[in-house]
């Protein structure tokens, strides 16, 4: 995709699954089963609205930062068919059968947001899909890769000791 200037904003490429069967769920149930499900939603602890940029704990994805000067920023993520689809979240849609790339690219601008200390604009990003991500499931966030002056950041988000997805982005803070 291209902006009015015809600069490329936005490439795709990728390889799908073909399901034979259409048994996606079937596909899946070995990784899904292993997965620990949160009794309740209410048992994650969530970031606060402000410290995500969001006006609502309805769209809350990211828990706070841990970590620090001797290890690794990293963060957990639980996004639930409550809080990660609409009428629960305000503007994000979908199947809600898995976490999707809409998802993916909210969790990285709330990382983004964490990191900066208040609301972001996100200006570059990339997004590099390993495994899917499993809904109401926690999942892991680590940065691996930051340019603090250059507000650039690379993250790695695992679920299930897997890699999943690799997120990279660079934002402009908004003050």
């Amino acid at each position: 995709f291209f902006d009015a200037d015809d600069g490329q904003i936005v490439t795709l490429c990728g390889t799908g699954v073909v399901f034979k069967t259409r048994d996606f769920e079937g596909w899946r149930g070995d990784t899904k089963a292993r997965i620990v499900k949160p009794e309740h939603a209410h048992d994650f602890t969530y970031a606060a609205p402000n410290a995500l940029a969001v006006a609502t704990q309805a769209e809350c994805f990211l828990g706070p930062l841990h970590g620090g000067v001797t290890k690794a920023l990293i963060t957990e993520a639980l996004i639930t068919k409550a809080n990660g689809f609409i009428p629960g979240h305000p503007y994000i849609g979908g199947s809600g059968d898995h976490v999707n790339s809409t998802h993916m690219g909210e969790v990285g601008r709330q990382f983004a947001a964490l990191l900066a200390g208040g609301p972001v604009r996100i200006v570059t990003g990339e997004m590099v899909f390993l495994h899917y991500v499993e809904l109401g499931r926690p999942f892991e966030i680590h940065l691996i890769e930051q340019d603090q002056a250059g507000g650039q950041f690379s993250l790695l988000v695992r679920q299930a000791d897997r890699d999943c997805t690799r997120v990279t982005m660079g934002y402009e803070p908004l003050r």
